[in-house]
């Protein structure tokens, strides 16, 4: 597993709580992106609106086929404009959970 994040905090609390709970088998990045000769299962990716949607394309490229990304942190007002610019993009909206005004999509690379 990869960990990717830009910013310095993020990073040293994944890295804590990766110890903490023994995750061995997961390498932790500081990065603008994603790496660029990697293709992907699963990608999570907890960020707001624009950087998803800044994102999608290259979110697409680094997923296998059938791969699924859950986007979450995103307001329910978002949903319109990330599904619309996802399917653009090849990825489909397969569920959404929404709870106090959030959402989480799962979506699948088609």
């Amino acid at each position: 597993m990869v960990a990717i994040d830009n910013d310095d905090w993020s990073i040293n609390n994944a890295t804590e709580n990766f110890n903490v709970n023994h995750c061995r088998k997961t390498l932790i990045k500081k990065s603008e992106g994603l790496l660029e000769d990697r293709l992907f299962d699963v990608i999570l990716a907890n960020i707001n609106r624009n950087v998803i949607l800044e994102s999608l394309q290259q979110i697409q490229q680094h997923l296998v086929k059938n791969g699924v990304v859950l986007f979450s942190g995103l307001l329910q007002g978002d949903e319109q404009v990330i599904v619309s610019g996802a399917a653009g993009c090849g990825l489909m909206v397969k569920q959404k959970t929404e709870m106090s005004g959030w959402i989480c999509l799962l979506m699948v690379n088609a």
